[in-house]
């Protein structure tokens, strides 16, 4: 290993966050919502910074939420606490395990609200329901953007 990269690891430096903000935004902005508000707890730069990524990745997964009810209350505070500011993409994946209905149909609905109250230029709704699955992507960029 590289003189330099011992010393850091030594020290106790923190060089992901010495990287400038817009780089990271865009690091979290790849990750599915819920793990880019788990930085919160790396340092104290990162305590809010998940709240101004450009991108939203709602992903549904059983491992992580166990139970509709709690992803339903984990988006609906996410796009509570999330800066309102224009929105790249935000992809919408429900019912990984192909569960049906929807229980929470009127929230996806304030979800899908948020989105485009943000201006998201694209935005994809993937729908797990039984062996049929629903894609719908809309870019919604103005001409000469």
């Amino acid at each position: 290993m590289p003189e330099g990269r011992n010393e850091a690891a030594a020290s106790g430096d923190d060089r992901i966050s010495a990287l400038p903000e817009a780089l990271l935004l865009h690091t979290l902005s790849l990750l599915p919502s819920e793990e880019a508000v788990r930085t919160c707890v790396l340092a104290r730069r990162w305590c809010n910074l998940w709240k101004y990524t450009p991108s939203l990745r709602l992903i549904q997964d059983d491992e992580s939420f166990g139970s509709d009810e709690h992803f339903n209350k984990f988006v609906s505070h996410l796009i509570v606490l999330h800066d309102r500011s224009p929105l790249v993409n935000c992809e919408i994946h429900l019912y990984p395990d192909g569960r049906q209905p929807c229980p929470y149909v009127q929230a996806v609905q304030l979800w899908l609200q948020y989105a485009l109250a943000c201006h998201v230029k694209e935005l994809r709704v993937t729908d797990y329901c039984g062996e049929r699955i629903a894609c719908y992507l809309i870019c919604l960029s103005s001409p000469g953007t």
